[in-house]
């Protein structure tokens, strides 16, 4: 058997082991995101100059969503924290949790992300994006 046979396997093997770690720790991390963060409802309408974005994000304060806008994508995140505290003679009970919503959307055409505008209105997220013929890679973070 050549050595080299034998150092070509043993990467074979190490990449392997290096590619099922990863890939279960990745599984881990984005179980975890399902498990705490929703994918809201969603309708998207296009028109000649715009696109409009609604979203259903109940329970969630204005100022708790974050907006990215890429030329072509669209990402939501909308973070809801809660948190119980009793106190009484012999007895505490304090419980937070931590949830919430995120999206991200590919476009179906590129937009002027510095031009975007959003509204948030009875747990509903309106975002309206104007179309853009350029290709222009240009990322807003709208708060």
């Amino acid at each position: 058997m050549d050595i080299f046979d034998e150092i070509k396997r043993m990467h074979r093997e190490m990449d392997d082991m290096f590619r099922r770690i990863f890939e279960s720790s990745n599984e881990k991390f984005h179980k975890g995101l399902k498990e705490n963060f929703r994918e809201p409802l969603t309708n998207i309408k296009e028109n000649d100059k715009e696109i409009i974005v609604e979203m259903e994000i109940p329970g969630v304060k204005k100022e708790d969503i974050i907006l990215q806008v890429s030329n072509d994508v669209l990402e939501v995140r909308a973070k809801k924290e809660s948190e119980i505290r009793v106190s009484k003679k012999n007895y505490l009970r304090h419980e937070k949790s931590y949830s919430g919503f995120y999206r991200k959307i590919a476009l179906p055409t590129g937009v002027k992300a510095e031009e975007a505008e959003s509204e948030f209105k009875n747990g509903v997220l309106k975002v309206k994006l104007q179309k853009s013929k350029e290709k222009v890679l240009k990322k807003v973070v709208i708060r």
